[in-house]
């Protein structure tokens, strides 16, 4: 009976051994499978947009003139929009997330409502804020379709991306940096801007790199605001197109569309350097000094 126990017992370590081993080959074949898969999608874009980009550019894309290929507006119009977008944004942004991360222990149900209400806005689409801009900054306000318009709209649009980020920044740095500041007798709003935002601004940096990816691949929302004025604007009360409504324009003209795969090329050659420009900023510092 021993005997039968013991060649039973081995036959079943046998038998759960094959299956685990079949189950790590079937774990590692999909493992391998989704890699490859992801490998060819995220080259896919990139690779369809700068071939048929570099074949659709010409020259007068470059000129300083306000025709309908010149790609140089649009590329100002994007500049304005973005610097505007920040001023607003990231000081808002910043002040939120400190006020939810020193909060959070004081009044937690409070602080999760809100946390709960700027994770809901940041799953609205952006057709909707592209209507309420519409209805509120353009037709209530009386800006009209206009830099401001679109500013005011996209400020509102990236808050709840920065201040989730920032807010997650602030959580990155321990505790006792913030507990080391106060037990020296300083203030709390003086630790809270030279201790721990310094600390933390690798992960608001990154945070800030989303919002303007964000900025300057939205449409929707900056053609009910912004406006599809051709040209450099001229001011805050002035329209223009960026280079996201830019390639729409001339994508739904039908006959333009080498023109829309060139000025993607440039948009993702701006996206690219932008996050090279960031990796570069985030590597010279450590994340905690």
């Amino acid at each position: 009976m021993l005997d039968i126990a013991i060649i039973g017992g081995g036959a079943a370590g046998l038998c759960a051994a094959i299956v685990a081993a079949q189950q790590n080959k079937t774990l590692k074949i999909l493992i391998t499978v989704s890699f490859a898969f992801m490998i060819v999608l995220f080259l896919a874009v990139p690779m369809q947009v700068i071939i048929d980009g570099s074949r659709s550019m010409e020259s007068s894309m470059f000129s300083f003139g306000d025709g309908l290929f010149s790609v140089f507006p649009s590329m100002l119009n994007t500049l304005f929009l973005v610097i505007g977008v920040l001023i607003l944004a990231v000081p808002v942004s910043l002040f939120a997330a400190m006020f939810l991360w020193f909060y959070e222990h004081h009044i937690p149900r409070f602080v999760h409502c809100l946390q709960a209400l700027i994770d809901s806005l940041g799953a609205v689409p952006s057709i909707v804020y592209a209507l309420f801009g519409m209805i509120f900054f353009v037709s209530r306000m009386s800006f009209g379709f206009s830099l401001i318009s679109g500013i005011l709209t996209m400020t509102i649009l990236i808050l709840p991306v920065l201040i989730r980020a920032s807010e997650q920044a602030l959580h990155a740095v321990p505790e006792e940096v913030y507990l080391s500041g106060i037990s020296l007798g300083l203030s709390k709003f003086y630790v809270m801007c030279n201790v721990l935002i310094p600390q933390a601004y690798r992960g608001i940096l990154s945070g800030i790199v989303l919002a303007v990816g964000r900025i300057v691949g939205e449409s929707a929302a900056l053609i009910f605001t912004m406006g599809t004025a051709a040209g450099i604007v001229s001011g805050i009360g002035s329209s223009g197109r960026t280079m996201a409504v830019q390639m729409y324009a001339l994508t739904g003209e039908g006959q333009y569309i080498k023109y829309a795969y060139a000025t993607s090329l440039l948009l993702l050659l701006f996206v690219i350097f932008l996050r090279v420009l960031s990796m570069r900023i985030l590597g010279r510092r450590g994340v905690y000094e």
